[in-house]
């Protein structure tokens, strides 16, 4: 049997699975010669993850200054020293209306939502 001499590069190897309660996206993810798993394949498949489900910079219908903001290092969903991958969107959302008195993005409820009621207003 062959052995690994010191000094060989390793392999950075991944699987992983989400959600926890319901599992619906299997992940894995082989980097050859590419060092810790944890370095580089878990970051990798975080990505893909928060792109199937829509999250971070991956959410849909993102205005340009929104999925700027997702990208700062406090505001990522996957969070990494050596990769995080930058994908711009084909179409950003149009920017919000601004209010002529303030400039101030409106922060408006729309009026198709409802106020909230309590279990007794319901019955």
């Amino acid at each position: 049997m062959p052995s690994i001499e010191a000094g060989q590069p390793t392999q950075a190897l991944y699987v992983g699975y989400a959600s926890v309660e319901d599992p619906e996206i299997v992940v894995g993810v082989f980097v050859f010669n590419g060092g810790e798993g944890s370095a580089w394949a878990a970051p990798i498949a975080c990505n893909v993850i928060a792109a199937y489900y829509g999250l971070g910079q991956y959410a849909d219908g993102l205005t340009e200054a929104e999925w700027e903001q997702s990208l700062l290092e406090d505001n990522r969903v996957c969070d990494s020293g050596v990769f995080n991958a930058v994908l711009e969107p084909e179409s950003f959302a149009p920017e919000p209306a601004e209010d002529e008195t303030t400039g101030d993005a409106l922060l408006e409820p729309s009026e198709s939502i409802e106020e909230p009621t309590t279990i007794e207003e319901q019955q």
